[in-house]
C-alpha cells in the first residue's frame, strides 16, 4: 500500500488527497473528487478509467494531454485493451484488475530496458480506486511521473519522433 512521503514528487500530493477523500471508507467516492484539489502540473499526467463489468473492462473517460504527447495518442473513450504496445496494455490490465479485486491503491516504478544500444528508462505510477454509486470500485485514477531526461527514451519506446 502506498505511503505519503514514500513516493516520487507530486504523487505524494495526489495520494494525500485520496486518503483525505477516503476518510473511514474503503474507497473514496468519485462524485467527491475535485480536480482543482490536485497540483495543476499533475493533471496532464493523469488518466481516469471507468470500470465495466461482464466482461470486466476499463474504458478511459479522461486521458491527460501530457500522456497524449508522450504516447502519441489520446485514449479517451478507448479500452485499456487498445493501448499500444500490447505488452503495455496487458500490464495495465493486470494492475487495474488487481485494484478492482483488492480495492487497494498501488504505487510502483517500472523500468523498461530497450536493449544493449539504449539506456533503460523508468516511470512511477500511482493507481487509485474510487467508488461509484453502485460499485466499490467504479473508477481508477492513474497519475504518473517521468524524469525529463527519459522523455526521449519513452518516445523511442512508443515509436514517436523526438524533438
Amino acid at each position: 500500500r502506498p505511503v505519503v512521503g514514500a513516493m516520487t514528487g507530486m504523487l505524494n500530493d495526489v495520494f494525500a488527497y485520496w486518503e483525505e477523500l477516503r476518510g473511514d471508507r474503503e474507497t473514496p467516492r468519485w462524485r467527491d473528487f475535485d480536480w482543482m484539489r490536485l497540483p495543476a502540473r499533475v493533471i496532464p499526467w493523469c488518466a481516469v478509467a471507468d470500470v465495466q463489468e461482464e466482461p470486466l473492462d476499463f474504458v478511459y473517460r479522461f486521458w491527460g494531454t501530457a500522456r497524449t504527447l508522450l504516447q502519441g495518442k489520446d485514449y479517451t473513450g478507448w479500452s485499456i485493451a487498445d493501448v499500444e504496445p500490447k505488452s503495455v496494455a496487458e500490464k495495465i490490465a493486470g494492475e487495474y484488475r488487481s485494484i478492482f479485486e483488492s480495492r487497494e491503491p498501488i504505487y510502483f516504478e517500472t523500468t523498461y530496458d530497450r536493449g544493449e544500444f539504449s539506456r533503460p528508462f523508468a516511470y512511477h505510477f500511482l493507481r487509485l480506486p474510487f467508488a461509484s454509486i453502485d460499485k466499490p470500485v467504479g473508477h481508477v485514477l492513474s497519475a504518473g511521473t517521468f524524469e525529463e531526461t527519459d522523455i526521449r527514451k519513452i518516445h523511442d519506446f512508443f515509436g514517436l519522433p523526438s524533438d
